[in-house]
């Protein structure tokens, strides 16, 4: 997606929406460990996010620094509570854990309040086919990262991609 709608689709969502789309576009999670994402693994003085993401977790367990951006922090700053713990997002938490078709519906619906087409007819198909959802903010993250010149292995170690192969189906330049 053009930058200039992914800045609107981030700015046109508020309260914890506006976080997890921020969340997602900048630091390439998956929308659970978005959704779960933690006040303690946030460290907004030394600028990173701390995090094992949950799939590639039984992989390699790799924990992952993923720097924090401007826009992300800005959205981070006026969230933060006092006494910071627990879920960033903890409505988006509990929802994930349990009405996460909910979630992704209502998720789906702010897509195409951008004007933003989020499904396609297939032929010999009954149901359309998703094009644009939450883990299109993964693809764009990996994109505008490469774009901006971040080393490949950094990328996939955030992402926690094994194969430059796998990256590489995610960049879209």
């Amino acid at each position: 997606l053009p930058v200039d709608v992914l800045r609107d689709v981030v700015e046109k969502a508020d309260g914890e929406m506006r976080t997890l789309f921020a969340v997602g576009l900048y630091c390439g999670l998956r929308l659970g460990d978005a959704c779960r994402l933690a006040w303690e693994e946030v460290d907004l003085d030394r600028g990173a996010i701390v995090t094992t993401p949950h799939k590639t977790a039984g992989t390699s367990g790799a924990m992952v620094a993923i720097p924090i951006s401007a826009p992300l922090r800005r959205v981070l700053e006026t969230i933060r509570p006092a006494k910071p713990r627990g879920p960033i997002m903890p409505t988006m938490a509990d929802m994930y854990t349990n009405n996460q078709r909910q979630l992704v519906r209502r998720l789906q619906q702010h897509f195409t309040d951008c004007g933003i087409q989020t499904v396609e007819s297939v032929a010999n198909r009954k149901r359309p086919r998703v094009v644009v959802g939450f883990h299109s903010l993964r693809h764009s993250f990996i994109s505008h990262a490469a774009m901006a010149g971040w080393p490949e292995s950094l990328v996939r170690a955030i992402v926690g991609h094994a194969s430059p192969a796998v990256t590489r189906r995610y960049l879209h330049l």
